[in-house]
């Protein structure tokens, strides 16, 4: 009877490389909103460092930054009267955005990726109108 036993040495990192997914962009519409950044469809391996940083737009706290999923809430976002009475938007083109980044490290490997949120306020009387991206 003859047994043979393999043994396999993985390198160290080999399969520890992280793989950053910030989520598709999004559009939100009102302030006060709590708003999640979706970092779920990345890879961060056992020990990885996730940091989430905001690099655009009116400045928001983050909670969860060192998760996959941070969150915030949308802030409130100054109007311009429209020229009908009683109306309050903000127009797309005046809409600011918020972009993000996203970072996971582990030992020397790192991934990034960037996302971004379309802030926006619909106000009475215009119908509850999307606004796209």
């Amino acid at each position: 009877l003859l047994i043979a036993l393999f043994f396999a040495t993985i390198a160290p990192g080999c399969s520890q490389r992280p793989v950053a997914d910030a989520g598709a962009p999004q559009m939100q519409v009102g302030f006060g909103r709590p708003v999640v950044l979706g970092g779920s469809r990345s890879r961060a391996p056992s020990g990885a460092r996730i940091r989430w940083t905001q690099l655009e737009g009116p400045k928001v706290e983050l909670q969860g930054a060192q998760e996959l999923r941070a969150r915030f809430v949308l802030p409130a976002l100054p109007r311009e009267p429209s020229p009908v009475p009683g109306v309050l938007a903000i127009s797309p083109a005046d809409s600011p955005t918020l972009r993000f980044r996203l970072d996971i490290e582990v030992g020397r490997e790192q991934a990034s990726a960037e996302t971004a949120v379309r802030a926006a306020t619909i106000g009475p009387g215009t119908g509850g109108a999307a606004i796209g991206m």
